[in-house]
């Protein structure tokens, strides 16, 4: 498991590299892996999938879409890539891979405009104090996890549980 004060200093993992990075997805291995969930959502969601080139712009927003729903996937994903979970992060590989490679800004059917702006992310740990010492302001880091932020600071408060909140300036490479 990696220590949640330390992600930024060993992310990507060995784990992440080996089944994800270097993972090149083939047809149809996204969607055995979401299949594996067995859940009717899910299911539907695959069942259209299936008949969308792997790289197409509506597969990409059907990947978000299935992330995004009230479902495991996306607490199975996070929990995987948190703890550096080898067996979870490889049973799930082909959907991280894909679902990782939508947020690229440098490809034809891109579905996503990258940001430039500040944002916000209300993030809990057990010893906040000791968690920020481990960031440095204008310096830049990486958690293992997808992690949403928002425009509003007030939003990301509500998801910190009253620990840190953190400021994040993003700017087009």
């Amino acid at each position: 498991k990696i220590d949640q004060n330390t992600w930024f200093q060993s992310w990507p993992s060995k784990n992440f590299k080996a089944h994800v990075e270097e993972k090149e997805v083939e047809p149809g291995e996204t969607e055995e892996c979401l299949r594996s969930f067995e859940d009717a959502q899910i299911t539907q969601h695959v069942d259209e999938m299936e008949k969308m080139e792997l790289d197409s712009a509506e597969r990409q927003q059907k990947l978000c879409k299935v992330y995004s729903m009230a479902s495991p996937v996306y607490q199975d994903v996070n929990q995987a890539l948190r703890n550096d979970d080898a067996e979870a992060i490889q049973r799930l590989a082909p959907y991280i891979k894909e679902l990782r490679d939508v947020f690229l800004t440098d490809h034809k059917n891109q579905v996503i405009t990258p940001f430039e702006g500040t944002v916000w992310r209300g993030v809990t740990f057990e010893d906040p104090e000791e968690a920020l010492e481990q960031y440095q302001r204008d310096h830049e880091f990486s958690w293992p996890a997808f992690s949403s932020t928002s425009l509003d600071s007030g939003v990301a408060d509500g998801f910190g549980g009253g620990g840190p909140g953190f400021e994040g300036s993003f700017s087009k490479l």
